[in-house]
């Protein structure tokens, strides 16, 4: 009988180890180092220094303190910005962003960069903030 305990407790014990493992690898695979603005909003704008931007750089956080989600503002083929929220459209879960596109790890959608479902369950695309600029701005309306 104590074998069979000591079997069974075993096997859980290196199947949690394996899914631990797995499920880390998975969410750290779609982790990039992009780079991080942080911002306050003012008169329901975020104004984003265009010189904080390298010449090279296609997509930034942007972190404000007054909203929940971040915003990943996108350079986009036709040299027009995009800010997309962070924000599931299936279950309000938190999207990690990479070079290719957004993923949610809590139920496996995926959005490309113009902020369309490219795999559901999320039926919606991501919300998406009018913006502005100017000489040296970047300005993002959230409201």
């Amino acid at each position: 009988m104590a074998d069979r305990r000591d079997f069974i407790k075993n096997s859980c014990t290196l199947c949690l180890g394996v899914l631990t493992v797995t499920s880390v690898s998975a969410l750290l695979e779609g982790c990039t180092a992009l780079p991080l603005y942080k911002a306050s909003a003012v008169d329901n704008q975020i104004h984003i220094p265009k010189a904080s931007f390298s010449s090279d750089e296609k997509m930034k956080m942007i972190r404000c303190e007054s909203l929940d989600y971040d915003i990943l503002l996108v350079l986009q083929e036709d040299k027009n910005h995009q800010a997309l929220l962070m924000k599931c459209t299936h279950a309000d879960n938190i999207l990690i962003a990479n070079l290719s596109g957004l993923s949610c790890n809590l139920h496996g959608s995926t959005f490309n960069l113009k902020g369309e479902v490219t795999n559901g369950p999320a039926n919606f695309p991501l919300q998406k903030f009018l913006i502005s600029e100017d000489n040296n701005n970047i300005s993002i309306h959230i409201k």
